[in-house]
């Protein structure tokens, strides 16, 4: 839900490939996988991401 959601708001998700631990697609760790943005976005979609999963976990 959050790549979408970081799309929407006009950010660009890096395409990850296969997701989940190296070696082991489709598994996926305890914490989820990384969302990676470049550079130039990280600062505010690190800031977009945790008031999205903030409102998430409230409801």
């Amino acid at each position: 839900m959050l790549i979408p959601a970081l799309r929407a708001h006009g950010f660009h998700p890096k395409e990850g490939g296969e997701s989940g631990l190296p070696g082991l697609p489709g598994v996926y760790g305890p914490r989820g996988i990384a969302v990676e943005l470049p550079e130039e976005e990280a600062a505010d979609g690190k800031v977009l991401a945790e008031a999205l999963i903030a409102e998430m976990l409230r409801r």
